[in-house]
């Protein structure tokens, strides 16, 4: 039971593109404007982590007819708006010359969701939402 999706698509090749779908809630800002989504809620979990989940549930060790729910952060979860920093911090270049405007803006509703137990089960953390911008 993913949230918003956010992470690297190798199907996007124009990059006009890159802030389409679900990652347009961390993208959309960081290219200089918004989701049009106003407040999305603060669940979002790494592509990655997704792929992760769907080829260890095949694991016959994992019983089936059960549901996990993908969210990273824990009970705090995303806050959306914190892709500007993030980018600022790890891409400064990019955003001193424009390649990034990075000042977009967005807004986090905050929705508490424990997936402590999918961790759990799996035996792993998600991906920070510093990892999945």
């Amino acid at each position: 039971m993913p949230s918003f999706v956010v992470g690297e698509n190798e199907m996007i090749t124009d990059p006009k593109l890159i802030a389409d779908g679900t990652v347009a809630a961390a993208m959309a800002q960081v290219l200089g404007g918004d989701s049009g989504w106003g407040a999305v809620p603060s669940t979002s979990v790494h592509v990655q982590d997704i792929a992760r989940l769907h080829i260890e549930s095949l694991d016959p060790k994992i019983e089936g007819n059960q549901s996990f729910l993908a969210v990273s952060e824990g009970e705090r979860g995303t806050r959306w708006e914190e892709a500007i920093e993030i980018v600022s911090r790890n891409f400064p270049e990019a955003v001193k010359k424009g390649v990034l405007p990075n000042n977009g803006t967005a807004a986090t509703k905050r929705t508490k969701v424990d997936c402590t137990r999918t961790e759990k089960v799996f035996g792993f953390k998600f991906q920070s939402y510093e990892e999945q911008v």
